[in-house]
Order: C-alpha cells, then structure tokens, then sequence
C-alpha cells in the first residue's frame, strides 16, 4: 500500500503548479462577477415579485430616507421582521428590522415627529454587529 493512499493527486498546496491567490488572478475576478451576478439576479427576482432588495447598511454612518408606507411583515432567518421601504443614495431597499429592537422604537419615534430621513450607524460584523440611530442629519 502507497503512504499516499486515498489521495486524489500527488499534488500539494505547496505544489508550484498549485496557483495561489494574490488577489490579481483570474480566480479573484471570477468571484468578484459571480457575486456580482448572483446579487443582481436575486434583486431581480425580489423586484420581479414586488419585493425590493434588502438593505444591508455598511459600516459607519449612513443617511437613510424612510417612505411613509406601512412597514410590512418579512419572513427571514432571524425570524419576523419589520420591513421598511428606504432610499438609499438614491436606491431602494426594503429595511428589515427587528420589532423588539431598542433601535426599531427610535426609528418610530422619529417617524411620528415627521422625521423621514434618519441617520444610522453600523458598528461591527456578524453577531457583533450594533446599530445605533443618530439626531437629525443636516
């Protein structure tokens, strides 16, 4: 019996014919497109069923314009969630939010004082990711 028994190929990552990432490759373009392409075609088919793209606020500080409509329900991993329609740099989104949320009340405040474009802040990722509503933009 070989020592490499069960190996597919006698070819290591340490292999020189093994191509690595240094982020100008071909391998790193094609993912950059394909995501691309997969993000587009899920907001087709959300637009294509009168849905409109989640809104995913990137870190730091981010005006957001909230449409006076009626937030709707939205089923999703992290359970039901309030559904807003937003602009975003001139873009619509529908922002999802937790209705137990510290930060969905404020939201709601400033919405029944008239104020439609609100100020939030992301800090952090994954499970440590913060939100955080600020006074009104200028």
């Amino acid at each position: 019996m070989s020592s490499k028994a069960g190996a597919v190929s006698g070819k290591t990552p340490s292999s020189p014919s093994v191509k690595e990432s240094n982020g100008n490759d071909e391998w790193d373009q094609y993912l950059v497109g394909e995501i691309q392409r997969v993000k587009a075609e899920r907001n087709e088919r959300l637009i294509e069923n009168g849905m409109l793209p989640f809104l995913k606020l990137p870190e730091g500080e981010t005006e957001v314009h909230f449409f006076k409509e009626l937030p709707r329900d939205v089923k999703g991993t992290y359970g039901i969630r309030k559904g807003f329609h937003v602009r975003v740099n001139g873009q619509d989104y529908l922002f999802a939010i937790n209705s137990n949320s510290p930060v969905y009340a404020k939201i709601l405040e400033k919405l029944q004082k008239g104020e439609t474009t609100i100020k939030i802040v992301r800090a952090g990722t994954g499970q440590m990711t913060r939100y955080s509503v600020i006074g009104r933009p200028k």
